[in-house]
């Protein structure tokens, strides 16, 4: 019996109450995708397409970016891969960048099926002291234990370079 003073610790069962352990709704259907692309993703997924907004090519210091990525996927992976966004220059650093898990840790990779189509948006938040120039907006994902991006091969079975995927080209103004 509890004592009315005293608070619960953990759950109180009730009789002919069923516990399950949290269910994942799968979406097969997918929406229109304004750039489309297939790229694999190790033997877990694949980049089926994207969206960017501001569509057009200039970008400015402090403003964002969103971006839309559509993913199939094939199995669950071995590990829990977090995406990142990239948007660089060699020649002038980082202007922006996102690291996270799918669906922010709604959708880890281990529980990505067949068929399945994964919907993630994410914004990124040009640094208000990017230089002007060519940043180019690039994607994929890593193992945040190892460190190790997933390999990325693309339709024709090449492999992708450095393991990211160019999504666009911007230009910071002067």
């Amino acid at each position: 019996m509890l004592d009315p003073g005293q608070p619960a610790i953990g759950p109180v069962e009730a009789p002919g109450v069923a516990h399950l352990p949290p269910l994942k709704v799968v979406s097969r259907a997918a929406e229109q995708v304004a750039e489309q692309v297939d790229v694999a993703y190790g033997d877990f997924g694949r980049l089926a397409g994207y969206a960017i907004a501001p569509a057009t090519g200039i970008i400015a210091p402090g403003s964002t970016l969103t971006v839309t990525v559509y993913y199939r996927g094939v199995q669950p992976a071995s590990a829990d891969y977090t995406q990142f966004f990239q948007l660089y220059a060699p020649a002038l650093g980082m202007a922006a960048q996102s690291d996270q898990p799918p669906r922010q840790g709604g959708n880890p990779t281990t529980t990505w099926t067949a068929d399945e189509i994964i919907v993630d948006q994410v914004v990124l938040t040009v640094d208000p002291a990017a230089a002007p120039g060519q940043y180019t907006l690039n994607t994929g994902m890593y193992d945040p234990v190892s460190g190790a991006r997933a390999p990325l091969m693309a339709a024709d079975g090449s492999p992708m370079p450095d393991n990211q995927v160019p999504l666009a080209v911007f230009t910071v103004p002067e």
